[in-house]
């Protein structure tokens, strides 16, 4: 590997990681967005659907959007600095990169290898092995497994809690608003009317839950991009080098 190809794909990997980051804080303030619009659609007595008034409804959509943008930022920020230091602590304190980059038969990089023959790269003739660039992509799909065989969890213990907690709400949340709607369309079918604020508080609370869960994925994965980064080059939005300082 070349000082320059390691750092140009260091540095790239760097920019995809925050344009990723905030490509996806971009699209779930729409959805919030679009939620608030969609909350205020009023259906009237002739079965016509309607927004009221465009200054409420417009706020509400604003509000929607303001209130998520808020809660992303403070999960992409608590979140993302305790993966990222915690991830960049696993691969230099329990020697995983230096097996990466070294020691391609350890039996800890099982899933590194196992990985690398399902992959579509075609080596030239006369290639050792994989560039540093094939090995990293390799390393970032197989991370988890690879530190798991090192007897080591991949992610800071709190932050994997929350994950999970998240998904069993989930799990609860959706079975929940599944039975309300359809012990609605019952009702409605004779001529009973639903119950509105029970159905957009759940509707709500699963959006919230659905945004946060997929934000914490997100960071998560950029989180390893960026520790990566951290480890090889230094802290590029920090100005702090971990391992070199430079390549």
């Amino acid at each position: 590997m070349s000082a320059q190809t390691g750092t140009l794909f260091l540095t790239g990997l760097h920019r995809q990681a925050l344009g990723d980051a905030r490509m996806h804080l971009i699209s779930t303030v729409l959805v919030a967005g679009c939620a608030g619009l969609i909350s205020r659609l009023r259906l009237d007595e002739w079965g016509v659907f309607s927004f009221g008034d465009v200054a409420g409804t417009l706020l509400s959509a604003l509000g929607a959007a303001a209130v998520w943008l808020g809660l992303a930022v403070l999960i992409s920020h608590f979140a993302g600095g305790a993966y990222r230091t915690y991830i960049a602590g696993v691969l230099t304190d329990t020697g995983l990169l230096y097996l990466v980059l070294e020691h391609d038969q350890h039996e800890a990089l099982r899933p590194l290898t196992q990985r690398q023959t399902l992959t579509s790269f075609r080596l030239k003739p006369g290639q050792a092995g994989l560039s540093f660039s094939q090995r990293m992509l390799l390393f970032v799909k197989t991370y988890p497994a690879c530190a798991s065989s090192l007897g080591f969890h991949a992610y800071p213990q709190l932050w994997r809690w929350m994950a999970r907690v998240m998904d069993y709400l989930l799990i609860a949340l959706f079975a929940t608003f599944a039975i309300v709607i359809y012990r609605s369309v019952e009702q409605a079918l004779i001529s009973i009317p639903p119950h509105l604020p029970l159905i957009k508080s759940l509707a709500w609370s699963l959006l919230a839950l659905i945004l946060m869960r997929a934000t914490l994925g997100i960071t998560r994965r950029v989180s390893l991009w960026l520790a990566l980064v951290d480890v090889f080059i230094g802290e590029i939005d920090r100005g702090r080098a971990v391992l070199t300082g430079g390549m």
